[in-house]
């Protein structure tokens, strides 16, 4: 049955929890505006405060149905709610299973009938959902590399067995033996090239969100 893994419980194998409804909100992105008295309109210098657009938390929302009878619904209640509510954790959707969403979990309400119970868990999280898996990319001595990206930026983690000499968009960096993080290394959304002269190998290391 699918369902969701909140943390290290899932929703339908280890609560028996049945997957009726998911509500996932677009982020809404972060503008600077300003009214001018006597103006149509306002002045948006969103872009004059970041070259990049920001987002403020996304809104989720899952909806199960609850087996059993009022013994079991509240029995239920008590151990979801210790478990996650108010709690920060990463959510995994099985339909979606390569990505994950990460932020604060509270158990909404429960409703029920005689028949039938229902529980709302919602979640406060990180507007990119973010791949569960790093992207990995290696080359060893000189050339060119690729880093393809997702939406989000991202600062990769160069890790270089040798002295490795990179350039990035006209910016070069000697980096001696070790592991590193150049702030001037930002990787936007497709493709990013650095050009690497080393005697060794160099790895970068980074995880991909989108939105």
């Amino acid at each position: 049955m699918l369902g969701i893994t909140f943390g290290y419980k899932h929703s339908y194998d280890d609560w028996n929890l049945i997957l009726t409804d998911r509500d996932i909100s677009l982020p809404e992105p972060n503008r600077f505006t300003v009214e001018v008295p006597g103006a149509n309109g306002k002045l948006d210098f969103t872009k004059a405060v970041t070259p990049n657009i920001t987002y403020k938390n996304r809104k989720i929302s899952y909806t199960f149905k609850v087996k059993g009878g009022p013994t079991e619904w509240d029995e239920m209640i008590r151990e979801i709610s210790g478990y996650l509510h108010g709690q920060k954790m990463q959510v995994v959707e099985d339909v979606d299973e390569d990505w994950m969403w990460d932020g604060f979990w509270t158990l909404d309400k429960f409703k029920s009938d005689r028949h039938v119970g229902t529980i709302t868990i919602k979640g406060d999280v990180y507007p990119y959902k973010f791949m569960i898996d790093e992207t990995e990319k290696t080359i060893t001595g000189n050339g060119t590399l690729n880093c393809t990206n997702d939406r989000m930026q991202v600062t990769p983690e160069i890790t270089n067995t040798a002295s490795a000499t990179i350039v990035f968009n006209g910016k070069s960096v000697t980096l001696a033996a070790g592991t590193h993080k150049v702030a001037d290394f930002v990787l936007e959304e497709g493709d990013n090239t650095f050009t690497i002269t080393s005697t060794g190998t160099t790895k970068f290391q980074y995880r991909e969100g989108a939105l």
